[in-house]
């Protein structure tokens, strides 16, 4: 068997394999890029949730000073239009709460 390698076919096969090279270097850069993108994007995801959440528990922080605000105004008015009731709860609370812990 003789061997009979033609050199346009030698030269076709190397310009076919340095296609080959710059098509997989093109094609690893293609599929870098996409990655980045796609982290990128999460990344802004995951930021756009993190916003919204903080946002939803500052509210709920606000509500619910408001309410605890509401709750010692009303406890002040009630002190301040029967402060010898007041006194007297105490006392009573101030003694329950010593005998509980005694024990």
């Amino acid at each position: 068997m003789t061997d009979r390698t033609n050199p346009q076919d030698i030269d076709r096969l190397r310009a076919d394999l340095d296609q080959l090279r710059g098509d997989i270097a093109k094609l690893t850069e293609t599929v870098g890029n996409v990655a980045a993108g796609m982290a990128k994007s999460a990344r802004e995801r995951a930021r756009d949730h993190l916003d919204e959440a903080t946002e939803r528990v500052g509210a709920a922080a606000a509500a619910g000073r408001a309410k605890v605000s509401q709750g010692v105004e009303g406890v002040e008015h009630r002190i301040e239009e029967r402060p010898f009731v007041s006194v007297a709860v105490a006392f009573a609370l101030g003694l329950l709460v010593g005998r509980v812990l005694s024990r």
